[in-house]
Parts: C-alpha cells; structure tokens; sequence
C-alpha cells in the first residue's frame, strides 16, 4: 500500500511539471513536454490507484490509462528532436506518429463509454480483491508490458539514429569525471531503461513489489531528468552536444571559452543573422563585429567556428556568401557576375571567382550556363 501510494504521489509531481508548461513563453518544445509528463503521469496515478484497489471507488477511470503509452512515447521522441536541431518544425506528416493513439482510442470507446455497473463487472473479473500477484503474473498484463517496451524501444531507436555513436564513445574514453552533471544525465537515463526492462521481467515472475518498485525508480528518474534540465541548462546543452555533433570532444569544451556559453542561444541567434537578415552581405563584416552581435567575444566566436561549426569564420563567411552567390546566379538572370559578388558580400572581383572556384570547382559564369542548360 505504501508503493501504492508513493506511485500516485509522483504521478501527481508529473501532471503538476505538465501544468507548469503553460507558464512561461510559449514554445513548440514545451508543448510535447506537457504532453509527455501529462500522459506518464496520469499512466503512473492510475496504476497507484489501480493496484492499490482504490480504482473500485473511482470505475469511471477505468481503462483510460491505456492510451498513455502512444502519447508519451512519440512525444519524448519529439522532446529529442527538438533538442537536437533547434529548427525542427512540427509538420503534417509527423501527425501520422500519432495514428495508434487514435486507433487505441477507438478500440477502447465501448469500455470507456460503458456505464459504472457495467465497468465494476469488468473490474472484478480482471482485477483480483486480495491477490494483486495475479494481476502481474496474468498473461495480460505480461502482454501489456512486453508490447509497451517494444513500443517505446522503437521510438528510442529512431531517435538514436540521430546519435554519433563514433564521437560518444571517444568522449566517454576521455574518462568524464563522476561529479560531472552530465555523468548525472547518463545513470537517469540507464535508470529510465533498467527499470523498464525491470518491470517486463518482474511482471514475467508475478513479483508485484518489484513492479512497483521499478515503475516507482522510472517516475523518479524522469522527474530528476526533468529538474536536472532546470538546474543544469548548460550541461544538458553538453550531452546533446557529444550525442550530436561530429567531432566533439568533452575534453577540449571543459577547457574552452565556451563553458558558460549559452550555445543554443548562440546557434538561433547567428542563425536569424545569416538566414534572415543577411548580415554576411556586408563586405566590411568581421569576426569581432559579428561576435559582438552574438553578445560574445571574438575569441569565444572563434572557437565556436572552429569546435562547432567545425570551420574558420572565414570559410563559414565565405560558405555563405557562395551560397548566395548561387542563388542570385539562377534567378537573377540579368544581373551581372561582378555585380552578383559584391551583392554577396565579396570585396572584390578576384576575390569573389577565387572563393567561388575553390568552393564549387567551377566559375561563377560555367554555373549559370550549366543551370540555364539543365532548365531548357
């Protein structure tokens, strides 16, 4: 009873950390962060009540946990991608994540919409007075268990196709220091998945504590991933950075200039800069006027260019400005080559066909010919 009550006292810490995403600036992110602790934590109240038999006071509950499952599974998946690329946009297609739940849903409307006598008939035949044991041990809920892992796996898996394995790997061989946060980060998330892989096998052995207990040890550890996100924004920054980013090393960002940097912060605003307004069109542009944009110093620009971008600032400029060169090269037809270069930011004529070759391999003019050829 205890377990019982310690399961429903945390999912209730989960729908509150859900109602607290509605404070505070609207973004895309915290709207699968609410979905995601709304539905674990409904999940984790009910099976407290469930097992506890308390569910008998309240059977219009009944069976409407069973949706949770396809809510919070694509919802941290997409917690994930967002944090991995800032620009992810939520787009019509990524609806079809959530066609199961719909589905379940239907299959569930008869039970649901049935009435309370009808529900507490149901309710009895499934659930044991005195024997919760049974509940665990029954091929049902077995089932259950099994599938929710397989379910929840598959999302995991994509999402850790977006991982660098290589760069994680030789991170973890450059021996992260136990006090790190980010050590913090990894045991949550081993936890998350013990106890997952905990409940699949006590459910197997009719061991009722032990998938409780591990039901309880999952809740925890996505609360404390939760807090650890508010108390350590920077070194959660970290471990998406060594889980994303080709090439980068702990090691030399523990060094860097760039620790109290808000990266992500960095990344969106140079992002704006460049994508919208252009600023590389400025030919008198330079590392330290575009780090004082960025509202950091030249020498911690530099070595974002260098550990992130993985380039100098001036084969990122120049990246840029044949980007644009490009363009401007197919749609504006009767706009001069000479002109096209200056209009991309190059300071002169030489410079701008140096840069342009050495990037495409060909001259700004061979481009356009073989575009204008491609299209007739």
């Amino acid at each position: 009873m205890i377990l019982d009550g310690i399961q429903m006292f945390l999912g209730i810490i989960c729908l509150v950390i859900a109602v607290l995403q509605f404070f505070g600036k609207r973004r895309l992110i915290k709207k699968f962060i609410f979905l995601f602790f709304f539905a674990f934590g409904y999940h984790a109240f009910y099976y407290g009540i469930y097992l506890s038999k308390i569910i008998f006071d309240y059977p219009f509950l009944y069976a409407t946990h069973l949706v949770c499952l396809f809510i919070f599974a694509p919802a941290l998946y997409f917690i994930m991608r967002i944090m991995i690329d800032e620009d992810f946009q939520f787009k019509k297609r990524h609806y079809l994540h959530f066609v199961p739940l719909l589905i379940r849903t239907a299959d569930l409307l008869p039970v649901v919409l049935a009435s309370t006598e009808e529900k507490l008939i149901i309710m009895k035949q499934k659930i044991p007075l005195y024997f919760p044991e049974e509940v665990m041990g029954s091929e049902r809920f077995l089932v259950a268990s099994v599938y929710a892992f397989v379910y929840t796996s598959a999302y995991v898996f994509m999402i850790c196709r977006k991982i660098n394995w290589k760069d994680v790997l030789a991170n973890f061989r450059n021996k992260i220091h136990p006090k790190d946060a980010l050590f913090w980060l990894v045991l949550m998330i081993v936890l998350v998945w013990a106890s997952h892989i905990a409940v699949v096998v006590c459910a197997e052995k009719r061991y009722a504590v032990g998938v409780k207990t591990a039901g309880i040890i999952m809740t925890i550890s996505l609360i404390m991933m939760y807090l650890f996100s508010l108390v350590f924004p920077y070194m959660l920054q970290l471990g998406i950075l060594v889980l994303t980013k080709p090439g980068f090393s702990v090691k030399n960002y523990v060094k860097s200039r760039l620790k109290n940097v808000n990266l992500t912060k960095v990344e969106k605003k140079l992002h704006y800069l460049m994508n919208e307004k252009k600023v590389f069109n400025d030919e008198k542009l330079t590392l330290k006027s575009l780090a004082g944009m960025l509202d950091i110093s030249h020498l911690q620009f530099s070595e974002y260019c260098n550990t992130i971008l993985n380039m100098s600032f001036n084969d990122y400029l120049h990246n840029l400005r044949v980007e644009e060169a490009r363009r401007l090269l197919i749609e504006k037809k009767s706009m001069s080559v000479t002109r096209i270069g200056y209009e991309s930011g190059f300071s002169s004529e030489s410079n701008f066909y140096s840069v342009f070759k050495k990037i495409t391999g060909q001259t700004p003019e061979n481009f356009r010919k073989e575009n204008h050829k491609k299209k007739s």
